[in-house]
This record gives C-alpha cells, sequence and structure tokens, in this order.
C-alpha cells in the first residue's frame, strides 16, 4: 500500500535509481467512488500501464480508507494513500500530492492531473506529446496544457461552492489568472519539480479552487501554454 506525507521538505531524488516513463497520470478518486474506478480501469487505465511510457494511479486520502478500499488496494495495486484528510476544498492538497508522488517515484516527463469520471486516450495522448517536445529525450519542456480558462471571475458569495475568498484576499484580484481546467491538464515534469522546490522553501499559497490556484502559482513562469479544447 504507497502512501505519501503532505507538504514535505525538499524534494531530492536520484533520477538514476528512478523508473523511466514518460506519462504519469494521477487520478483523483474518493470513498464513494469504487464503480468509477473499475469503470475507468476497464476502459483505459489498466491499458496505460506500459513499462517506459505511461503508469496511472489513483489517489485517496487515508482518512477515506474502508474494507472495501483496502481490498480494492491489495487488488489492484494502484492505489497511492494521500496523509491528510481531504474534502472538496482541499482537492489542491491531493493534486500537488500527484506532482510530488510522480517525481519522487518516477523519471517522468509529463505528468497529468485528471478525475475519476473522465476517459483518457492514453496512447493517443502519449503520441501528441511526444511531437509537442523541443528536445530529442523530452526533458524540460516547460509545459502546461490544458483546456484554457481566461479571464473567470474570483467569487465571493458566502456560501457558494465555488467562494474563493481566501484567493482574494491573498491577491486583490477579482478575475483569476489563465489557467487550465481541472478535468485534465499536464504540467512537464520539470515544471512540477519547480513547483515542489518553491514551496519547500517558501511555501506556496493553497487555496480551494484547485485549477485556478495552479494557473496563480504557475503565471509568473515562462512556460508553453497550450490550450487543448479536449
Amino acid at each position: 500500500m504507497r502512501r505519501i506525507s503532505g507538504l514535505t521538505n525538499v524534494v531530492q531524488v536520484n533520477e538514476d535509481t528512478l523508473e523511466d516513463t514518460l506519462l504519469f497520470v494521477g487520478i483523483l478518486s474518493g470513498r464513494g467512488y469504487r464503480h468509477r474506478r473499475l469503470a475507468v480501469r476497464e476502459a483505459w487505465a489498466n491499458q496505460c500501464q506500459v513499462p517506459g511510457v505511461s503508469v496511472c494511479r489513483f489517489m485517496l486520502s487515508e482518512d477515506e480508507v474502508t474494507p472495501q478500499v483496502s481490498k480494492e488496494v491489495e487488488q489492484h495495486g494502484d492505489i497511492v494513500l494521500v496523509r491528510e484528510k481531504t474534502n472538496y476544498k482541499s482537492i489542491l492538497l491531493k493534486t500537488f500530492f500527484v506532482l510530488e508522488y510522480a517525481i519522487k517515484h518516477y523519471d517522468v516527463r509529463f505528468i497529468l492531473k485528471t478525475d475519476d469520471d473522465a476517459y483518457v486516450h492514453v496512447e493517443a495522448l502519449v503520441h501528441q506529446l511526444r511531437l509537442l517536445c523541443m528536445s530529442p529525450d523530452c526533458r524540460n519542456e516547460r509545459l502546461y496544457m490544458g483546456r484554457m480558462c481566461t479571464e473567470s471571475e474570483v467569487l465571493l458569495q458566502p456560501g457558494h461552492k465555488w467562494n474563493n475568498i481566501v484567493f482574494y484576499n491573498h491577491t486583490g484580484l477579482k478575475t483569476y489568472p489563465n489557467y487550465m481546467m481541472g478535468g485534465g491538464y499536464i504540467l512537464s515534469g520539470d515544471v512540477a519539480k519547480m513547483l515542489l522546490d518553491m514551496n519547500s522553501k517558501m511555501r506556496l499559497k493553497f487555496t480551494p479552487i484547485e485549477d485556478a490556484t495552479l494557473g496563480f502559482w504557475l503565471m509568473s513562469m515562462d512556460l508553453r501554454h497550450v490550450d487543448h479544447p479536449k
């Protein structure tokens, strides 16, 4: 059973000892969604496990573990447990752990964060990523790819599902910087490492809206933004 702890210190890895993979797919899931995980495995995640090319893992928090989830962990071996209590407003924690786990366990070129209600054509995505690579080994690609959301309002109504008063109080902004929508987006490994390093040195600001916050973290970086409508 794999576990990772949250907001760790500097992530130090020896790339010579890590398993090489082009794409790591982190799939956010939860206690009551076993049926979704089974469907995702059957539809595409089992075919995602290709050594040297792609690997998929579901991300659950430890407080979501039930006897049924424990059996699922033992049966499939594709669930990673996050040592944090997680709810809708802390999805960003699980997303951060996707990046941390991928960097700690793989010599990874690209990381896809997605959800357990998504369908990913992994083979086609791998092909597209290789076409986008600027270097022969797909390293240091400075890539941020997904379906871009622009000029999105920061909602401040009390009790609203998307309320993000935390972001407004921290930035004074009433509109989010451009970001990739949370159903599925990709960071290249070098960008993920930079975020982990930044967090270890000065702590990134975590706010309730996961995808918009990630865009905020990345806004000052000189990245290749690829708007992928699908």
